[in-house]
Protein backbone atom coordinates (compact mmCIF):
# COMPACT_ATOMS: atom_id res chain seq x y z
CA UNK A 1 0.00 0.00 0.00
CA UNK A 2 1.58 3.18 -0.84
CA UNK A 3 -0.34 5.27 1.54
CA UNK A 4 -0.83 3.86 5.16
CA UNK A 5 -4.03 6.04 5.97
CA UNK A 6 -4.20 4.69 9.71
CA UNK A 7 -0.38 5.13 10.57
CA UNK A 8 -0.24 8.01 13.17
CA UNK A 9 2.71 10.21 12.84
CA UNK A 10 2.61 13.23 15.87
CA UNK A 11 3.22 16.47 15.57
CA UNK A 12 6.92 15.61 17.63
CA UNK A 13 8.02 13.06 14.81
CA UNK A 14 7.95 16.16 12.45
CA UNK A 15 11.85 16.43 13.07
CA UNK A 16 13.48 16.73 9.68
CA UNK A 17 13.62 20.23 8.33
CA UNK A 18 13.66 19.93 4.37
CA UNK A 19 13.54 22.06 1.95
CA UNK A 20 10.45 22.55 -0.89
CA UNK A 21 11.47 23.44 -4.70
CA UNK A 22 9.47 24.66 -7.75
CA UNK A 23 10.33 24.06 -11.22
CA UNK A 24 11.15 27.48 -13.08
CA UNK A 25 11.52 27.00 -16.82
CA UNK A 26 13.48 29.77 -18.90
CA UNK A 27 13.17 29.92 -22.99
CA UNK A 28 17.35 29.34 -24.31
CA UNK A 29 18.36 30.76 -27.38
CA UNK A 30 17.52 27.91 -29.49
CA UNK A 31 14.12 28.27 -28.19
CA UNK A 32 14.14 25.20 -25.69
CA UNK A 33 13.12 25.66 -21.83
CA UNK A 34 16.26 25.10 -19.21
CA UNK A 35 14.37 23.51 -16.21
CA UNK A 36 16.00 25.33 -12.69
CA UNK A 37 14.28 25.03 -8.90
CA UNK A 38 13.72 27.51 -6.55
CA UNK A 39 13.38 27.08 -3.10
CA UNK A 40 9.87 28.28 -2.20
CA UNK A 41 9.98 27.25 1.63
CA UNK A 42 11.04 25.06 4.15
CA UNK A 43 8.99 22.17 5.87
CA UNK A 44 9.10 20.26 9.01
CA UNK A 45 8.43 16.43 8.53
CA UNK A 46 9.38 13.05 9.08
CA UNK A 47 10.70 11.22 6.11
CA UNK A 48 11.07 7.00 6.02
CA UNK A 49 13.02 4.48 3.52
CA UNK A 50 9.45 2.76 1.31
CA UNK A 51 11.02 0.64 -1.17
CA UNK A 52 14.18 0.31 -3.29
CA UNK A 53 14.30 -1.00 -6.65
CA UNK A 54 16.35 -1.13 -9.97
CA UNK A 55 16.19 0.33 -12.89
CA UNK A 56 17.91 -0.24 -16.40
CA UNK A 57 18.09 3.29 -17.88
CA UNK A 58 19.95 4.57 -21.07
CA UNK A 59 22.41 1.18 -20.98
CA UNK A 60 23.00 1.13 -17.51
CA UNK A 61 20.92 0.03 -14.27
CA UNK A 62 20.10 2.73 -11.48
CA UNK A 63 18.94 2.53 -7.97
CA UNK A 64 15.74 3.68 -7.24
CA UNK A 65 14.59 4.72 -3.53
CA UNK A 66 11.13 5.32 -2.62
CA UNK A 67 10.24 7.68 0.66
CA UNK A 68 7.13 8.88 2.64
CA UNK A 69 7.84 12.06 3.85
CA UNK A 70 4.58 12.99 6.16
CA UNK A 71 4.25 16.75 6.74
CA UNK A 72 1.31 18.75 7.97
CA UNK A 73 -1.49 19.34 5.14
CA UNK A 74 -0.41 21.86 2.33
CA UNK A 75 -2.73 22.22 -0.82
CA UNK A 76 0.40 23.83 -3.05
CA UNK A 77 2.89 20.64 -3.40
CA UNK A 78 2.71 18.67 -6.52
CA UNK A 79 4.91 17.00 -9.31
CA UNK A 80 6.95 18.26 -10.82
CA UNK A 81 8.26 20.19 -7.61
CA UNK A 82 11.03 18.38 -5.30
CA UNK A 83 12.18 18.58 -1.96
CA UNK A 84 16.86 18.75 -0.83
CA UNK A 85 17.96 17.61 2.11
CA UNK A 86 21.29 18.67 2.00
CA UNK A 87 22.44 16.89 -0.83
CA UNK A 88 20.22 15.09 -1.39
CA UNK A 89 17.14 15.27 -3.88
CA UNK A 90 13.23 13.91 -4.11
CA UNK A 91 11.20 14.02 -6.93
CA UNK A 92 7.73 13.95 -5.94
CA UNK A 93 5.73 11.23 -7.33
CA UNK A 94 1.82 11.81 -5.06
CA UNK A 95 0.48 12.86 -2.60
CA UNK A 96 -2.28 11.59 -0.20
CA UNK A 97 -4.67 13.56 2.36
CA UNK A 98 -4.34 10.99 5.20
CA UNK A 99 -6.86 12.23 7.23
CA UNK A 100 -9.26 13.50 4.96
CA UNK A 101 -9.15 16.62 7.20
CA UNK A 102 -6.63 18.36 5.62
CA UNK A 103 -4.52 18.40 9.26
CA UNK A 104 -1.26 16.10 7.89
CA UNK A 105 -0.37 14.57 4.31
CA UNK A 106 1.68 12.11 3.05
CA UNK A 107 3.58 12.42 0.06
CA UNK A 108 5.37 9.51 -2.02
CA UNK A 109 9.07 10.77 -3.52
CA UNK A 110 11.81 8.87 -5.42
CA UNK A 111 15.21 9.96 -4.62
CA UNK A 112 17.54 11.13 -7.47
CA UNK A 113 20.93 10.29 -7.70
CA UNK A 114 22.93 12.77 -8.40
Amino acid sequence: MLFDRKKKVSIAHLRTRIGLFAPVETQDETGGVFRTFSQIDSIWCNIEPFSGDERFVTGKVEEVVSHHITMRWRGDIKAPMRFYLGTRMFDIVATADLDARRRRMMVLVEELKQ
